[in-house]
């Protein structure tokens, strides 16, 4: 099982993936967006959802950013 991970900004989506041994996590893709685009964004990463061993996934989290 492999993870996905995503790194949201403001202007763009990292996303990550891990090796085979969930140890290291190497970019996968970086999609741009912004205000006026928000639908191809969710279509982008639909479709990275839908691929065959991707279950989990790992939103980063900061302490103290709202």
């Amino acid at each position: 099982m492999r993870y996905l991970g995503l790194d949201l900004g403001t202007k763009t989506l990292g996303v990550a993936i891990t090796d085979k041994t969930n140890k290291i996590a190497s970019p996968l893709k970086v999609i741009r967006f912004n205000d006026s685009n928000f639908e191809e964004l969710i279509e982008a990463i639909k479709t990275l959802f839908w691929k065959p061993g991707f279950w989990y996934s790992v939103f980063p989290w900061k302490p103290g950013l709202d």
